[in-house]
This record gives C-alpha cells, sequence and structure tokens, in this order.
C-alpha cells in the first residue's frame, strides 16, 4: 500500500488509458510512407512513429506520476536502446522457437483490461473513452496482445538461456542476510483512515487561465500575430513562449503533442490540458515527421485563496469529526481522495518507514496516536489530511529461516539482471544494428 494521496488510482489509469488510445491512433496515422527508419536490428526496423509512441506513453506516465525529464534526447536514446535489445531478444526466442499463444497471453490480457475497465465509473465512460480516439475494445486488445506476447517470450528466452547459468550458494544467502538484518526486518504496519483536502486551483481559477489563451486564439483567428499574442500573455503571466520550436514524435512534452496533432500548417491549436495547465499552439511548418510550433503555456497556480478554502473545508470536517459524526461519513463527504472516501476514508495497511520517507508530518502525528484516535488537521505542501489509526503492529526482526526464500529471490534476479546484460551483449556482436538521427 501507498501513503495517503490525492490522487485516486482510477484518474490515473483513465489518464494512462486516454494515453494509450491517444498516440496508438497517432501513431496508426503516422505509419505511412514517408514514416522515418530510426533503428535496424537484423532484418527489423524501427519507426519514428514506434519510437515516438513509446517515448511518449512513457513521458505520460511520468507527468502523471510528477516526474520530470530533464534532457529529452537522451531519455529518448535510452527508449530507443531499450526497444533495440527487446528486438535483439525477441529474434532469439523466435529462432529458438519460443512460441506464446493467444491461451498463454489471455489471463494477463484479461487482466490488464479488467484494471483498465476498472478506472471507470461505469461502461459507458469506457466506451466513451475508446470513441473519443476512433477506437474499439478490439483495437484496445489487439495492442496490448502484441505486448504482452512479446514480453512473455522475453521471459521464456530468458528462463530457458539464462537460468541454468544462475547458481545462489546457501554462502551468499547468508552473508547477503548478515549484512541486511535491519533492511529485512518486518516494519511497523499502521492501518489508517483518511480525509484528504488537497491545495489545488479552483475551477474559476482554471477557467481564467484557458479563458485568457482562449483570448489568444479568437485573435489569432481573427488575423492577428499569433507569436506577438502569445509572447504578450507568456511575460504578462509569467507563461513559456516558443518563438519557434522543432520536434519529431516524442520528443516534445505529450501536451504540446498532442496539440500540435492534426493541425495544417498555419493552423492553431484549440487550448489544450497539461499535468500543470494550459497549452496554446500554432503549426508553423511540416516536413516528413519534424514540425515547427509557436507555443504559449500558461500554469495554472494554487493561489492564497485556493490554499485558505482548501483549510477551512479540512476544518469543517475536524469540526464534524468532534460533534461524534463517524469517521466514515465525514471523510465521504469532505475527503477529495476519490479512491478512499468511497470507501470511508480506509487507506490500508502502509509501513511507518514508508510514511516517515514520504511524509515527516502525518508520520510525527501518527506516533502521538493510539489505535482508535484521530489526527488535528496535518498540513503539507500539497494539501491538509486529518486520519485515524486502525491499528498498529510493531515491526520484529526476522529470522533467517523465514528470510532465507526471500533473499534467495532476491539474489536470483540480481543475477539474471546481470546476465541478461551479458547476453543481450552477446546477441549485438552477432548482429546488424544501426541506428539513423
Amino acid at each position: 500500500m501507498r501513503p495517503p494521496r490525492f490522487f485516486s488510482g482510477s484518474a490515473i489509469v483513465i489518464q494512462a488509458l486516454a494515453c494509450v488510445l491517444f498516440f496508438a491512433a497517432m501513431a496508426g496515422a503516422a505509419r505511412r510512407p514517408l514514416d522515418g527508419v530510426v533503428a535496424v536490428v537484423n532484418d527489423d526496423v524501427i519507426l519514428a512513429s514506434e519510437l515516438g509512441e513509446e517515448v511518449s506513453v512513457r513521458l505520460y506516465q511520468m507527468e502523471a506520476a510528477g516526474a520530470k525529464v530533464s534532457d529529452l534526447r537522451a531519455f529518448t536514446a535510452e527508449v530507443l536502446a531499450v526497444m533495440m535489445d527487446d528486438r535483439l531478444l525477441i529474434q532469439d526466442a523466435d529462432e529458438r522457437d519460443i512460441v506464446v499463444s493467444r491461451e498463454d497471453v489471455k489471463p494477463y490480457l484479461d487482466e490488464e483490461l479488467e484494471r483498465i475497465r476498472g478506472g471507470f465509473s461505469s461502461q459507458e465512460e469506457y466506451e466513451a473513452a475508446l470513441a473519443q480516439y476512433g477506437m474499439t475494445e478490439k483495437d484496445l486488445v489487439v495492442r496490448y496482445r502484441k505486448t504482452l506476447r512479446d514480453e512473455l517470450k522475453i521471459r521464456r528466452l530468458l528462463d530457458e538461456v539464462l537460468s541454468p547459468r544462475v547458481e545462489v550458494r546457501e554462502e551468499e544467502i547468508r552473508a547477503y542476510y548478515d549484512a541486511r538484518r535491519d533492511e529485512l526486518a518486518l516494519p511497523t504496519i499502521v492501518a489508517l483512515r483518511e480525509i484528504a483536502v488537497a491545495k489545488q486551483p479552483s475551477p474559476e481559477s482554471r477557467a481564467g487561465v484557458k479563458g485568457k489563451l482562449q483570448r489568444v486564439r479568437d485573435a489569432a483567428l481573427a488575423g492577428g500575430d499569433f507569436a506577438a499574442l502569445a509572447k504578450e500573455l507568456a511575460e504578462a503571466e509569467g507563461g513559456d513562449f516558443g518563438a519557434s520550436f522543432e520536434f519529431r514524435p516524442g520528443e516534445a512534452l505529450p501536451a504540446l503533442e498532442r496539440a500540435a496533432v492534426g493541425l495544417r500548417p498555419g493552423d492553431v491549436s484549440q487550448v489544450v490540458a497539461g499535468p500543470e495547465g494550459y497549452w496554446l499552439v500554432r503549426l508553423v511548418s511540416i516536413e516528413n515527421e519534424r514540425r515547427k510550433v509557436q507555443y504559449v503555456h500558461l500554469e495554472v497556480r494554487v493561489t492564497d485563496a485556493d490554499v485558505r478554502a482548501a483549510r477551512e473545508k479540512a476544518e469543517e470536517a475536524a469540526a464534524a469529526l468532534a460533534r461524534g459524526e463517524p469517521f466514515a461519513d465525514v471523510a465521504a463527504a469532505y475527503s477529495e481522495n476519490e479512491e478512499t472516501a468511497a470507501a470511508g476514508g480506509l487507506v490500508g495497511e502502509i509501513a511507518m518507514s514508508e510514511i516517515e520517507a514520504d511524509m515527516p508530518e502525518v508520520a510525527a502525528a501518527l506516533e502521538e496516536l493510539s489505535p482508535g484516535d484521530v489526527t488535528a488537521v496535518v498540513e503539507r505542501p500539497e494539501g491538509f489530511f486529518i486520519l485515524k489509526l486502525e491499528e498498529r503492529r510493531e515491526g520484529r526482526e526476522v529470522s533467517y529461516e523465514d528470510a532465507r526464500g526471500v533473499v534467495k529471490r532476491t539474489l536470483r534476479a540480481q543475477k539474471l539482471g546481470v546476465e541478461k546484460k551479458k547476453y543481450v551483449q552477446e546477441l549485438k556482436e552477432k548482429a546488424y544494428i544501426k541506428t539513423y538521427d
């Protein structure tokens, strides 16, 4: 389990699915004769559209998780290297007649589809998301089936070829255990319920930022100079302005790419939402897969008024608890974590070490509680928390006999990772590999 959070798992699933749908549709349109080859691996090629799709999906997922890439070109090169390694392994598996059938893939495919469907409130919402990108569930199945088939094929290849090379000796297990007794010890576990109120921009704040970009769009469509209008707005609002930015698929932030897709030279995009604000893009030119654009990006910032409103809401929840209202009812009424609010605020079991590392303010508040107690309102940079301690189990050291299996699997995985790198290098030395800028 993870520490209490504001963004529900369902929201992340929906974002990830939207990403998959969007870039699957984009890649389908992009795979035409002008699509460039970025790498050749023996008799196989990797297209620019394939690389762009893979990079974009990974970037979108990282953005949804709050992570950023500092060097996009280096990141793209890393993704391409992984794709090339996977192609070599799949080719080797094919040469060894390693076959993965539809029946083999089906349990994993069913699990993945169930996870995606579960991110939507209804079947209708799920189907509407698919339809938005001109896809059906069958199209989604085709994509995931191939991905899962390749993953299973590589896994079976490594089991067949590398497993015999790996031996974990008893003295290695004992040495690992002796060196890491503290790490292997069972942590202190707490079971929690939460009320979480985010410091987030109000709908009015979002609408205000979007409206400013919409006015620039309207003025540009009426004949105004997009670059001058966009630069003026960015300077006035502390936003970002790009006068001449060029990229190929996968080389720009996903929100910017989404805005640029489908435009013809001279077109101005709709206002497009990203993780931290809104984008407006004008396509200057397009040559093969390289787009040249002008853009303006404005962040949606949390205002002092937004923080005050969040604090007041959290304090209202605390007052309701003080009046004796059940925690589950108050969580359902006030908490902004939809996933836990629907379960009466139930977060589940979490290691105290995780909370101490990620949320020290919450950890300090929990240390004072006995089971059944509730914290006061706890402020963190992203919002306000109220937590109820349901249960606390103190940690303890694990004996060698109990830890042996876990340690052996850990050492085996480490050795398999080393052997995999060696094996891929062996394949590279015998392969024809060429990359293109």
